[in-house]
């Protein structure tokens, strides 16, 4: 076995791995009697995360048996132990050993593609081959990538846009994501480390307004419903740009400002369900707070009715926090057994309304 990082040649890549059975994608895939080895290049392959990569064939051939729950039928059937990945820079000749990989998704659509996780995240070096940004890439409201010849300009990342609301996610290659949201007043920042899949985040905030303040609104590029987020989660907008100012700069946050958790624990799902039953249905604090005492108390004295039990905290987290608040608010006027089909039609003529 290769060391990770290994620069080999493609035959020297094959002997080291057994004898070849079949090819696929123009040698793309190699199936051997040990595994199934990958040779990838920028063609048609790109990195999104330094643990994670796309790939697009060009065109689909079947290979495995179609059904609906299993594997794409169009990619080789993935080893117990991972596919292995070698993968060519841009002019190079030699393949780089980047060790073995997993499906983690892929689409069904017309437009095929896989998604693939990295046992190992890429060195920098390798990461930087793949595509990836030197330093930090911006997207939202303005999008950009910084490099050797670009630098990261921060005046120009926090532009103003007209309308006093700002959405930029900062991304780099040692896992640092920051989520900035602004309206006219108020900022919001989210930031996590994003080593694994499904890390949750911690949200920075001053912790100068009390959490009975009215809920601070949103507008985020690429989202229909405007976010609503508990006013004491918030900082003030300047010193929240400050915040991100000073972490682009030194890798860490200012002294100054508090951590809390991002929301998706029990009580921090419960804190935005809240805020979005104040938000939506113009509720008070202690108000939407005995709503969803309710609520629960009831859902605890109908637990063997499954149209009852389905709607709890996870729930909330798999299908949306307003998607929560909807159930509770109307089920507040009810107070008896319900159909789930119910909901939805009740939900489909407010939203047509």
């Amino acid at each position: 076995m290769f060391p990770l990082n290994s620069v080999v040649s493609r035959a020297q890549a094959i002997s080291e791995f057994g004898a070849i059975v079949e090819e696929f994608y123009q040698g793309q895939f190699v199936v051997t009697d040990l595994t199934v080895l990958c040779f990838f290049d920028r063609s048609n392959t790109w990195a999104d995360k330094p643990y994670g990569f796309n790939w697009k064939p060009a065109e689909i051939i079947p290979i495995l048996p179609w059904s609906v729950h299993g594997p794409p039928h169009w990619l080789p059937a993935q080893p117990k132990d991972g596919y292995q990945l070698f993968f060519r820079s841009e002019g190079a000749t030699d393949f780089t050993y980047l060790g073995p990989f997993q499906l983690s998704s892929h689409s069904s659509g017309k437009e095929k593609m896989a998604s693939f996780e990295l046992s190992n995240s890429m060195s920098k070096s390798a990461w930087i081959n793949f595509g990836g940004y030197r330093d930090w890439k911006v997207s939202g409201t303005h999008n950009f990538f910084s490099s050797p010849t670009r630098p990261l300009e921060l005046d120009e990342a926090f532009a103003p846009d007209g309308t006093g609301h700002l959405t930029l996610l900062f991304e780099c290659f040692e896992c640092h994501e920051i989520r900035l949201l602004t309206n006219p007043k108020r900022g919001l920042i989210e930031y996590r480390r994003t080593i694994t899949f499904g890390e949750f985040a911690t949200i920075f905030s001053a912790g100068e307004l009390p959490v009975e303040a009215d809920p601070e609104v949103f507008q985020v590029k690429g989202r229909q419903e405007p976010l609503c987020i508990s006013a004491d989660l918030t900082l003030p907008k300047h010193v929240a740009i400050l915040a991100v100012r000073h972490f682009l700069e030194h890798r860490r946050f200012p002294d100054w400002i508090r951590k809390e958790p991002a929301g998706w624990s029990e009580v921090g799902i419960r804190q935005r369900v809240n805020t979005s039953l104040r938000y939506r249905f113009g509720h008070s604090h202690q108000a939407a707070e005995l709503l969803i005492q309710r609520f629960f108390e009831f859902r605890e004295q109908n637990l063997e009715d499954p149209q009852i039990a389905y709607f709890d905290w996870e729930f909330a987290l798999n299908e949306g926090i307003d998607n929560l608040a909807d159930v509770i608010q109307w089920v507040s006027g009810l107070q008896r057994a319900f159909d789930r089909h119910e909901i939805d039609q009740w939900r489909r003529v407010d939203y047509q309304s």
